[in-house]
C-alpha cells in the first residue's frame, strides 16, 4: 500500500519541533542606576562601587557572561584578567549586541564578526617580549580619541576591560597611523587608522573581545 498524504500529516505533526538556532549575540547591561556594587561571587564581599561612567566619562557598560537568579556575571576592568565580577540585576539597562572581535596573537589579526561571518580583517602589531598582549575574554568599555591622552595612540582608541600589569588594554593606532607589523607594544593592540576608524564606527560598549594566542 502507497504512502497516503494522512500518514505523511500525521508523521509531520508527531515529528519534534526543530531546536531554535543557537544565539550569535551577546546582552550588555549598561548602569542606570546612580551606582552598583561589583562583588566577587552572588552576595560575597565587595570589590567596587561604579558609577553611571567610567573614569574616562564613557556609559558604565558590562558584557553579561553569567546569570544567577538576580545576580549576573559581568566582563568588568574591575576584576583581574580570567575573573568576573558580580552584580544585583536592578539598576541596569539592556541590549544586545552582535558584533564580535578576535584577536590572533600568532597570525597578528584582529578579526570583526557577526556570529560566524568574518566583517573584517584587521592588521595588528602585539606585545613584546617583556610585555605581551594577555590572552582571555575582554570586553569594549570606552571609545576614545587619542589626540585626548597623547599622540603616540593615533586617532583612536579602544579601551578594553583587561589589563597588562597596572596598565589598561587597549586596541589603539600609531603616530604613524600605520602598523610595522612585529611585536613593539607594552601589551595593547595596535592597528591603522583605517581599520579604527572602522571599529569605532561598528562596535558598541559592552562589545566581547577574544584574544587568543
Amino acid at each position: 500500500m502507497g504512502f497516503t498524504w494522512i500518514a505523511a500529516l500525521a508523521l509531520v505533526a508527531a515529528a519534534p519541533p526543530a531546536a531554535p538556532a543557537p544565539r550569535t549575540d551577546y546582552l550588555v547591561a549598561r548602569v542606570a542606576s546612580p551606582a552598583v556594587v561589583v562583588r566577587a561571587r552572588p552576595g560575597g564581599a565587595a570589590l567596587r562601587q561604579l558609577g553611571r561612567r567610567t573614569e574616562f566619562g564613557s556609559p558604565q557598560t558590562f558584557t553579561v557572561v553569567r546569570k544567577r537568579g538576580r545576580w549576573l556575571g559581568v566582563v568588568t576592568s574591575t576584576v583581574a584578567n580570567g575573573r568576573i565580577g558580580w552584580v544585583q540585576r536592578s539598576g541596569l539597562r539592556y541590549r544586545h549586541v552582535s558584533i564580535k572581535l578576535e584577536a590572533d596573537l600568532s597570525r597578528r589579526t584582529l578579526t570583526a564578526k557577526r556570529g560566524d561571518a568574518v566583517l573584517r580583517r584587521i592588521r595588528i602589531d602585539i606585545g613584546a617580549a617583556g610585555s605581551r598582549t594577555p590572552v582571555g575574554r575582554y570586553a569594549v568599555t570606552d571609545k576614545l580619541p587619542g589626540g585626548r591622552f597623547s599622540p603616540v595612540y593615533g586617532c583612536c582608541i579602544l579601551a578594553l576591560s583587561g589589563h597588562q600589569g597596572s596598565r589598561r588594554l587597549a586596541i589603539h593606532g600609531t603616530p604613524s597611523g600605520t602598523v610595522p607589523g612585529h611585536a613593539n607594544s607594552e601589551g595593547c593592540l595596535h592597528a591603522r587608522t583605517s581599520d579604527l576608524r572602522y571599529l569605532m564606527r561598528v562596535t558598541p560598549l559592552g562589545t566581547p573581545v577574544f584574544v587568543h594566542p
